[in-house]
């Protein structure tokens, strides 16, 4: 085969990437560190301040029987 052919496989022997093994692994390290959607920011707040709650009142309750 010839040098020029050598990108339209993912790898061009047993070991090594060719520029296409390498562009996939870009795009999914790309996409694997993307910030998450606000949605998700917003869920995960709620279920902090939820879970800030219930330790505040659990707190408060445990010096109320003590």
């Amino acid at each position: 085969m010839e040098l020029s052919q050598q990108n339209q496989f993912l790898f061009w022997d047993a070991v090594h990437p060719t520029e296409a093994g390498h562009l996939l692994a870009a795009e999914f390290a790309v996409e694997a560190l993307a910030a998450p959607e606000p949605s998700t920011w917003a869920m995960m707040l709620v279920g902090f301040a939820g879970l800030g709650l219930y330790a505040l009142r659990r707190s408060s309750q445990r010096a109320i029987t003590v």
